[in-house]
């Protein structure tokens, strides 16, 4: 990749060096900036059904990280000319500035959009193209993650305003918006490639676990009406039973709390505090947390409608809010684990998790215990566990595999941007 003859030092921290033939502007100085306006319920209720002479409505949720779409058909419009509605216009750019998605989701529209107030519009003065690009730059985000303030975290237009950004001439900047349509167009079609790979492994994963934990492992048994309607048929030979009837719930509390802190990962299960992706705010005491041992079944009880419950490898203490279960000897908790993670028995924990709203709402023991689980022979459970250990642990490897693709492309795909639009790579020579 060929450079730029000379260089500058555009004195700003994150940018460095530039052509020497390039400035530096201000954000202020090179497009406009505004934000949008919000809803309230009475307003998606009106603006919910399609009119003519309408605009789509783009909420923060209607944008995907790492893609740069925007789902412009989620079902609200607002009819041109409403009062107060701002409207960000064709070839101008989106991007979250509040929030836990603030700097990271944006997109470049392709048409006129009325959008919410937690997206700031940029209507570019320079190349609006290479102007996205920059935003999606390294050094943009860098600048936009030191300007963070509150306690949701976001960055003031004020202080968007005052953003740095390289400003080739306009001839470059046309060339680099080329190259980088070109480029990261290719990287995009190969993220989206290994995303349907993921899926379709996902897919499939749950799909054996449904399949193997319900029917069990011998093809061509005779399945019998298990006479829940939920469960349906279930094979010769297995049972039905309540829940109660094969668990204990332990109660023990830590005395100094010196154990070791536990925290459920969606992705990755109980695993200690210290491991998890983001480390939750800890308390300052663990002195009466439950206790867990290897081989305890620990669900977090605000999230066992989506799932979040594991087989702990781990002793240690977990919070109040978890609740700690142990075979009686009549099951494999990690049979029940499986079993619990079928589309049936989300739905069922759905249905009998009770509280005042969405994210505070639990599965309570007494309902998990007056539930129905499907039993099979305690020896059928073990083969059934060791079967889908080994096979969900291939498809998992296959899944860590391509997902380190995807951020590697992903991190290839942010290193070329930046790298160009700082002119490091000098394109109209490559």
């Amino acid at each position: 990749m060929k450079r730029y003859p000379k260089y500058k030092n555009s004195g700003i921290q994150f940018i460095g060096l530039i052509p020497d033939t390039w400035n530096v502007a201000k954000m202020k100085y090179v497009a406009d900036l505004f934000t949008g306006n919000s809803l309230n319920d009475a307003q998606k209720e009106q603006y919910s059904q399609w009119c003519d002479n309408a605009l789509p409505y783009i909420a923060t949720k209607d944008i995907t990280t790492g893609s740069e779409n925007a789902d412009y058909e989620n079902g609200i419009c607002i009819p041109i000319g409403a009062p107060k509605f701002k409207v960000a216009p064709k070839d101008s750019f989106l991007i979250c500035v509040e929030g836990g998605s603030a700097g990271k989701k944006m997109t470049y529209l392709d048409r006129d959009v009325c959008f919410v107030n937690k997206l700031c519009c940029f209507v570019s003065r320079i190349h609006p193209k290479y102007h996205y690009y920059y935003i999606q730059s390294s050094p943009f985000f860098s600048t936009f993650k030191q300007a963070m303030q509150g306690l949701i975290g976001g960055v003031s237009i004020s202080d968007l305003q005052n953003f740095a950004v390289p400003v080739p001439s306009l001839d470059e900047q046309k060339a680099i918006a080329s190259y980088l349509d070109d480029k990261t167009l290719k990287m995009d079609q190969c993220i989206k490639l290994l995303e349907m790979q993921k899926s379709n492994l996902t897919k499939y994963r749950k799909a054996l676990i449904s399949e193997t934990v319900t029917r069990g492992l011998h093809l061509g048994v005779n399945m019998s009406d298990s006479g829940i309607p939920w469960i349906g048929l279930i094979p010769d030979g297995w049972d039905i039973i309540r829940v109660k009837y094969l668990l204990e719930e332990r109660k023990v509390r830590s005395i100094d709390g010196l154990e070791e802190p536990l925290s459920m990962s969606q992705k990755y299960g109980l695993i200690p505090t210290k491991e998890m992706d983001s480390i939750p705010n800890m308390a300052t005491s663990f002195v009466g947390a439950k206790l867990v041992y290897v081989g305890d079944l620990v669900f977090n009880k605000l999230k066992a409608h989506l799932g979040v419950f594991s087989v702990s490898k781990y002793d240690g203490l977990v919070s109040p809010d978890y609740a700690v279960y142990y075979s009686n000897g009549e099951c494999s908790v990690k049979f029940l684990e499986y079993l619990f993670k079928t589309d049936k028995y989300i739905t069922e924990f759905k249905k009998l998790s009770t509280g005042v709203g969405e994210g505070l709402t639990r599965l309570y023991t007494g309902s998990l215990f007056g539930m129905y689980a499907v039993q099979p022979p305690l020896s059928e459970q073990q083969e059934i566990v060791d079967y889908l250990d080994s096979k969900t642990a291939k498809i998992d490897e296959a899944i860590k595999r391509i997902d380190e693709q995807i951020t590697d492309l992903r991190a290839y795909r942010t290193a070329l941007i930046s790298d160009v639009v700082t002119g490091k790579i000098d394109v109209r020579n490559n």
